[in-house]
């Protein structure tokens, strides 16, 4: 277990280790780094580094900055952490019970701009779908592309692909909005070099959304 910042003779070592492990992960002590360091300094410092990591402790602080965070930072414990708080929010029962008092604790008003951010996900797909000039398929859905107040970050990528079960509880609970967050959901490519459609394309997302679509409502394409 680290702490932040790590030596540059530790920093070597890691690094090597990461090297020969594709699935290594970086156990950082929370408390002992905010000794020097911030949360947000924190979760800037791991995203720099490109480590995967987990934390000893978690507060709220550090939810509520990995949130807000324009950064991405790997940490498959944190999303799934706020996949649960979302899971908990709406009254979805929780399958990680050792982690109910970090949930029933958490107080970060940011959640609800993510779960209203998640539930447009659909919109922006069905929207980039039909924009497609060499797509195969057309969807019979009206969508709009509105620009909020949302404090949400960059992470809301990773909420979804380690969380996608949260994802399905927010779309099961709020229903279909026709409105999607722009300033999350465009071609800008912020989120590892890559715009977000690509992103959730490569990992299996697009077509997971797509099929809970009903068939009445896709058409194919005439080709040119």
């Amino acid at each position: 277990m680290y702490k932040l910042p790590i030596n540059p003779i530790d920093l070597t070592k890691i690094y090597k280790q990461k090297i020969e492990d594709t699935e290594f992960t970086l156990e950082v002590d929370y408390l002992k780094s905010k000794e020097v360091l911030t949360a947000k300094q924190i979760l800037i410092y791991l995203s720099n580094t490109g480590f995967r990591c987990s934390f000893d402790t978690i507060d709220n602080e550090l939810i509520e900055t990995y949130i807000e965070l324009n950064f991405l930072v790997d940490c498959p414990q944190l999303s799934r952490l706020v996949g649960n708080i979302i899971k908990s929010r709406l009254g979805h029962p929780i399958v990680e019970p050792h982690e109910i008092d970090l949930i029933d604790n958490c107080t970060s008003p940011t959640i609800n701009d993510l779960i209203v951010d998640l539930s447009g996900l659909p919109a922006f797909i069905i929207d980039s779908t039909n924009s497609l000039d060499n797509g195969n398929i057309t969807i019979d859905i009206e969508t709009n592309a509105v620009s909020t107040d949302s404090l949400v970050g960059l992470n809301i990528l990773n909420i979804i692909l380690d969380s996608t079960d949260a994802l399905f509880a927010v779309f099961s609970t709020l229903g279909f909005k026709y409105d999607y967050n722009s300033d999350i959901y465009n071609d800008s490519s912020k989120y590892g070099g890559v715009d977000i459609l690509s992103a959730l394309d490569s990992k299996g997302i697009l077509k997971l959304v797509l099929s809970t679509i009903p068939n009445e409502l896709i058409r194919e394409r005439t080709p040119k």
